[in-house]
């Protein structure tokens, strides 16, 4: 998505298939307040993209969006374009990232560099044994079915 300083939507190439469903379309969004759309964190959001126009620096922030009932998460990062055009790359993040302990945390970033459970192990002294159960409940708490998908939540 490009936004302007008034954080209005000038270009959204594609829209989440959550919200697709929905009814929603670049077109209907376009021309829209990006920050309509956000739930929580705007005021993060406004710093981060606000900091992206003035000092040219990539910036970012995490986000939850609520649109019809259904909840998303979000990290976004901004990139400068030009004077008045800033693009803010939104990637879904699963909503239960957060309560991962300190070392699920650790094997999921592991597992983002497509690490084998040996290489994950071998890397942060522990068993196999317990980067296999670390993995386990990493997609049972995200919901989750692939490494693929592991990879992209991370």
């Amino acid at each position: 998505m490009v936004i302007d300083s008034a954080f209005r939507c000038i270009f959204l190439s594609e829209v989440d298939p959550t919200y697709k469903l929905r009814g929603r379309t670049p077109q209907n969004v376009t021309r829209t307040c990006a920050t309509n759309w956000i739930s929580e964190n705007v005021d993060s959001w406004k710093k981060a993209a606000n900091s992206c126009f003035t000092t040219r620096k990539p910036q970012h922030c995490e986000i939850s969006c609520e649109i019809e009932g259904n909840r998303s998460r979000w990290r976004v990062p901004f990139q400068f374009i030009k004077r008045d055009r800033v693009l803010a790359q939104a990637t879904k993040i699963p909503l239960h990232i957060h309560s991962l302990s300190t070392q699920e945390k650790e094997v999921l970033g592991q597992l983002a560099h497509s690490r084998s459970n040996a290489q994950i192990a071998k890397r942060l002294g522990i068993t196999v044994s317990t980067v296999e159960k670390h993995h386990s409940k990493i997609r049972q708490t995200l919901g989750v079915s692939t490494d693929r998908d592991l990879q992209l939540a991370a």
